[in-house]
């Protein structure tokens, strides 16, 4: 990409992220390509006087072209994210790890992705019509794994993670001031993000030091 194209896109994203509050919260805009990890039965909890969010469920598929059905089923391993997200919607840190084997491409170790957390947005009501969002947005910068040939180290992996349904009472109204847990029915799809949202994040070392830059 031309410098001058970068610098636009730049631009565009820090006035983007700028102008949305903390606490109303700002998709990153992930667009899911292949090569794609979904992951279901996801369990979503955020303890708000710790400022600890999880999300804990099982590797499902693997899919390399993008066309169905997935190339590889069954992978049988754990997903989980957990990050420290304060009161504003604020993430400070975080990390992902997707377990499961797939013997076909030599993934025998049990993770198939490890990483870090570098950028995180999240749904807001639309009052009345979705009273209380599902979506979660995160960027993680690739640690390791069996899928390194398809998810270089040290380059962002993005994850969509939609909770679903949400237990009673216990909702996920659009912020971070009270605690919120869904019904385990989460689902989440982790990818390589298109390579808009990757010049975004190489603005002033991403989203996530934009937002603590905020504060």
């Amino acid at each position: 990409m031309r410098s001058g194209t970068l610098r636009a896109v730049c631009v565009v994203g820090a006035v983007a992220m700028m102008a949305a509050g903390g606490a109303q919260g700002a998709m990153l805009g992930l667009t899911q390509e292949p090569p794609d990890i979904t992951s279901g039965f996801i369990q979503v909890d955020y303890d708000a006087v710790n400022d600890t969010f999880t999300a804990s469920g099982f590797s499902l598929s693997f899919d390399i072209d993008g066309k169905d059905p997935p190339d590889y089923g069954n992978i049988l391993g754990a997903f989980d994210i957990t990050a420290t997200i304060d009161a504003t919607g604020t993430a400070s840190d975080g990390s992902l790890t997707i377990g499961g084997t797939i013997p076909a491409l030599g993934a025998t170790s049990g993770t198939l992705l490890t990483g870090n957390l570098t950028a995180f947005g999240f749904d807001e009501p639309d009052l009345p019509n979705k009273p209380y969002p599902t979506i979660f947005e995160f960027v993680f910068d690739v640690t390791g794994g069996d899928l390194t040939s398809y998810f270089p180290i040290g380059t962002p992996a993005g994850t969509i993670l939609d909770a679903k349904g949400w237990q009673t009472g216990s909702e996920f109204a659009g912020g971070f001031s009270a605690g919120f847990s869904n019904n385990g029915t989460g689902v989440a799809d982790t990818f390589v993000p298109e390579p808009a949202t990757l010049a975004l994040l190489a603005c002033g070392g991403g989203l996530l030091a934009l937002r603590r830059r905020r504060r």
